[in-house]
């Protein structure tokens, strides 16, 4: 018997999979197919077999996405897909994938080989039904003729049930997973030949809950830089050595073979007294770097030290007493240090990167550092005062790469958090970025602040996510991008790989609450309730404002729970009288029966649009919830007219907005929007 790698499975079918068996994982869009196959390959790995992954993905997406569930499957699995594999094939053609996949069979010959197939429902949409039945049959006996176990995986919901009927009767297994509650699947057995189930179903706990860490070993080569702490007389010093720990990451997150934890998770530790071992847990890391900055006029010392989390004993440390100037030269040795204690591999052009100068200018570089500071005080202040010390900094040195694209990050987020009228906000962005990337053209930042144009100032979808798979490529480690493609590839209806990249944000950002909520926004669009529920609540638990609380209320009444959706409607509006959560709340009032308080409400911020207080887009909820069709799209065809579209470009996958779905102006609006309908 083959194990399975969950215990609940293998005792449901008596041991396992059948030797030289092929069996089929049906499932929904959600996950629960692609884990039982996770775990199905680690088991193979664990046992030494030899392990074919079978993808239209590339190894690091699947890679990513098994790590944020505890599964390591980059430790020999041989990947064949389109990019990126060892083994490569042209997508959606049957032969190529026919010869690859038995001519490795041949290759290994009598080895244990284990094969998860995970292209099933592309090819059924790619090519006509008897066409991939043929080819599955004639894979399917390959398979048998060998020592291998083969699982396949289908997406329920993309095909007819004739289809379906039709693809079991070539598998001698077909199981079918659905979940049933929050952590729970229900696994029913629909067949299986050669063994006898202990029963027709069982529950099986497969996903990863937050706040619950894995009891996998921790990686040696997943690491997180604590916060420098700040030995400076001058407490006004602290930028500097917060500054530090952000350009220590930085040049570690472009390395490829070391995962390093994000800076908003590893400052929650700022000031803060834990043993190491229970930050390794917490963070699912095997080092940790920390150490101290003193800064006296033009004078610094820098301490710092590698930490083994199981010993707590120290792999390196060393102590620096420079100029200010030569600060550069500090962190590059500090990251080389790290990366030889650790053995990582570099090729040339990581050397390069972590030891790069960024800047000739210290005075550039002090004012970017106070941006960089003021920036995550998450404030209008902090952010104009940002703008102000980066633009500083480009004054100072105009060939500062870093600093530019900074600055036009600045004024994405201005324009969309903070009121900055759009286009100006965009157009200063639009130049900013692209003067980043001429004088930085592999800088990751670039590439990023260039994605946020693209989608939301140019709705130039492709563009998009090209910037941002190449701001992923340069910097591995870049939890950001991974967010911002996931809202991409969520607007594309590309809903598995949208939830892949959240995840993998998560996992690189384990306690990060942005990333909560876009992995929460993605789950609840894929209808996946409960543990968007899961997230949002844990979003709100680290950070009770608003916002996070209308989103909790929005995903209660996508499930029916009207009581508690407005319950968290009425905390977001008292937490803060902004026009948005008062439209929220009115929208609560329209969903939850209370018509005249949800008129109320709309009428009142008619009165506030008048003043150029309230977006026609906030007020277009309230009339959706009311289910008057035409004002609410009355109100979205201003907001594009106003070109509010940054407030549209989720609008197709919008659930306050599902009922207008069918309407040919929402088409025609969509259309407009480059969204798929």
């Amino acid at each position: 018997m083959a194990s399975s790698g969950i215990t609940a499975v293998d005792k449901l079918l008596g041991g396992g999979y059948p030797e030289k068996s092929t069996v089929l994982i049906e499932g929904l869009s959600s996950n629960e197919k692609e884990t039982i196959g996770y775990e199905f390959i680690n088991s193979g790995l664990d046992s030494g077999d030899f392990c074919l992954y079978v993808t239209r993905l590339t190894p690091a997406q699947v890679i990513g996405d098994a790590r944020s569930l505890g599964i390591d499957l980059d430790r020999g699995t041989t990947w064949m897909c389109p990019e990126g594999g060892k083994l490569a094939f042209v997508p959606n053609d049957l032969p190529s994938i026919s010869f690859g996949i038995k001519g490795t069979l041949r290759e290994i010959g009598g080895k244990k080989t284990r094969v998860l197939f995970d292209l099933t429902s592309q090819l059924l949409v790619s090519n006509s039904t008897d066409s991939v039945y043929r080819f599955l049959d004639q894979l399917l006996s390959d398979i048998r003729r060998h020592d291998a176990v083969l699982l396949a995986t289908v997406q329920q919901d993309m095909h007819q049930p004739q289809v379906l009927a039709g693809l079991e009767l070539l598998f001698d297994g077909v199981l079918n997973a659905k979940r049933v509650r929050e952590a729970e699947t229900e696994l029913e057995v629909k067949k299986m030949l050669g063994v006898r189930p202990t029963a027709s179903s069982a529950l099986i706990s497969l996903h990863a809950i937050p706040g619950k860490q894995t009891s996998r070993e921790l990686s040696k080569k997943r690491i997180a830089v604590l916060p420098f702490a700040n030995m400076s007389p001058d407490p006004d010093d602290e930028f500097f050595a917060d500054g530090l720990t952000e350009e220590l990451i930085d040049r570690l997150c472009q390395l490829r073979e070391l995962e390093v934890i994000a800076r908003t998770s590893v400052m929650a530790y700022k000031n803060k007294e834990k043993k190491a071992a229970e930050i390794g847990d917490e963070l699912r890391v095997g080092e940790l770097v920390e150490g101290s900055v003193r800064k006296a006029g033009n004078k610094i010392r820098v301490t710092a030290q590698l930490i083994d989390v199981k010993t707590e004993g120290h792999l390196w440390s060393s102590r620096y007493d420079s100029e200010l100037q030569d600060i550069f030269a500090v962190q590059g040795d500090i990251a080389e240090k790290i990366t030889a204690a650790l053995k990582v591999n570099l090729v040339e052009a990581e050397k390069e990167k972590i030891v790069r100068r960024p800047t000739s200018v210290l005075g550039a570089y002090v004012a970017y550092l106070n941006g960089t500071y003021s920036r995550y005080k998450g404030s209008l202040e902090g952010l104009t005062k940002a703008a102000e010390y980066n633009s500083r900094a480009t004054e100072l040195d105009p060939n500062y790469a870093e600093a530019f694209a900074q600055l036009a990050m600045d004024h994405v987020f201005l324009g969309v958090f903070w009121g900055e009228p759009i286009v100006s906000a965009f157009s200063k962005a639009s130049e900013l970025a692209a003067k980043a990337l001429e004088l930085g053209p592999d800088l990751s930042e670039a590439h990023y602040a260039k994605s946020w144009v693209s989608y939301f100032y140019a709705m130039d979808w492709g563009a998009a996510e090209r910037e941002s798979r190449t701001a992923i490529e340069l910097k591995p480690s870049y939890a950001e991008p991974r967010n911002s493609l996931s809202w991409i590839l969520l607007a594309l209806r590309r809903n598995d790989e949208a939830l892949i990249e959240a995840r993998k944000a998560v996992d690189l950002d384990p306690l990060g609450v942005y990333s909560y909520h876009v992995l929460a926004h993605v789950l609840a669009a894929m209808g996946r309730f409960d543990e968007a529920i899961l997230w949002h609540t844990k979003t709100v638990e680290i950070a009770d404002t608003s916002y996070f609380h209308s989103e909790l209320g929005f995903t209660y009444f996508q499930m029916g729970r009207v009581t508690e959706g407005l319950r968290e409607m009425e905390k977001a509006a008292e937490l803060t009288d902004g026009e948005y959560f008062r439209a929220s709340l009115g929208y609560g009032y329209a969903v939850s029966g209370r018509r005249e308080d949800a008129l109320r409400i709309a009428s009142e911020m008619q009165v506030s649009r008048a003043k150029g207080m309230a977006r026609p887009y906030d007020i277009a909820m309230i009339y959706a919830g009311l289910g008057e069709s035409s004002k609410a799209l009355d109100l979205l065809e201003e907001a594009y007219e106003e070109h509010s579209v940054v407030h549209l470009l989720l609008l197709n996958v919008e659930p306050v907005f599902r009922n207008l779905r069918a309407e040919p102006r929402f088409k025609a609006l969509l259309s407009k929007l480059n969204l798929v309908a």
